[in-house]
């Protein structure tokens, strides 16, 4: 996959593993985002990770400028070695020693900021990551794109078209790629196909409902059970298969009242259906912009398991 952050006119080039590293850190950013607009107890729990985000970070500037550092390299000096080998201050100190006291309070002492100080926390990191982004690397933070994670090109084009469709405020068709998206993603959640890192793809053969034969299959009642037991069954397993892969089924649920249909035909297209009942619910901006972020999330978490089938070694599905 070819990376597409955005850089600063005049920057040095960044190598893609650095620059893949950073796309992490704008996801961890963007996990500590979603816990802060949690209305539960757990939204609290956004201080860890933007501290973890700010450290990875941090690291990897210090790396990114050959700083020497100390074997146990307190957070907050890190501003005295980047600076010195920047020739200027890096922003941010006093805001990100604020956070920094915030995570010590609450993992060391149980202290738990309130709502007002998780968000404010949450934007004082962005506007760090933001400007230091800029001044180290010499790109722009909101450039990074974590579609770069995605393993599968098909899956992170329709990801692409999704994000430009919501930077121009155009939700529905932002939503007939993440439609698509969650089409193509489905391969890697069946439970037909089982892949193992380093491994070859495997087809595993399911045992469906036995068939009626016979007379019996004359009666439209019984032929219509035994079609929808038949489709329960499978979609179970797929449900099943996707817990078993770690997939957040809560956030599933809310994708899957606001995408349209989608149906592939023998050309290998995908067309969008939509019709009544199917989106369920018209989304917001802000419900689209969940929507992309499940898939992304979900996407860049299945990286181990995007390997090509490997019909020839297999046999073919069954």
């Amino acid at each position: 996959m070819k990376a597409t952050f955005t850089a600063v006119s005049g920057a040095p080039s960044v190598d893609e593993s650095r620059l893949r590293r950073l796309a992490f850190i704008k996801a961890l950013y963007g996990l500590g985002r979603r816990q802060s607009e949690d209305r539960g107890a757990l939204s609290v729990a956004a201080v860890l990770t933007f501290h973890d985000a700010v450290e990875l970070w941090l690291y990897l500037a210090a790396e990114n400028v050959n700083a020497a550092l100390g074997k146990k390299q307190d957070l907050m000096q890190y501003w005295e070695v980047l600076g010195e080998k920047l020739g200027q201050p890096l922003p941010g100190k006093q805001s990100m020693e604020r956070l920094t006291k915030a995570r010590v309070g609450l993992k060391h002492y149980g202290i738990r900021p309130s709502t007002a100080d998780v968000h404010d926390l949450r934007e004082a990191t962005a506007s760090f990551l933001q400007e230091a982004t800029s001044l180290v690397f010499r790109l722009s933070f909101t450039g990074l794109s974590a579609i770069d994670l995605v393993a599968d090109p098909q899956i992170a084009g329709f990801l692409r078209e999704a994000s430009d469709a919501l930077d121009e405020g155009a939700v529905p068709p932002a939503l007939d790629a993440l439609a698509k998206a969650f089409h193509c993603l489905r391969e890697y959640l069946s439970d037909t196909v089982v892949r193992i890192p380093g491994r070859e793809p495997v087809w595993m053969r399911r045992v469906s409902p036995p068939r009626t034969r016979g007379a019996i299959r004359s009666d439209y009642d019984v032929q219509r059970f035994e079609e929808y037991t038949e489709s329960n069954l499978a979609e179970l397993r797929d449900r099943v298969s996707m817990l078993e892969l770690g997939v957040d089924m809560s956030r599933f649920r809310r994708f899957s009242a606001f995408v349209p249909g989608v149906m592939r035909t023998m050309d290998g297209k995908l067309h969008i259906q939509r019709g009544q009942g199917r989106p369920a619910l018209e989304a917001t901006d802000a419900e689209a912009r969940d929507c992309f972020d499940f898939i992304l999330d979900t996407a860049a978490g299945l990286g181990d398991h995007m390997e090509p089938p490997a019909n020839d070694a297999t046999g073919g599905s069954p």
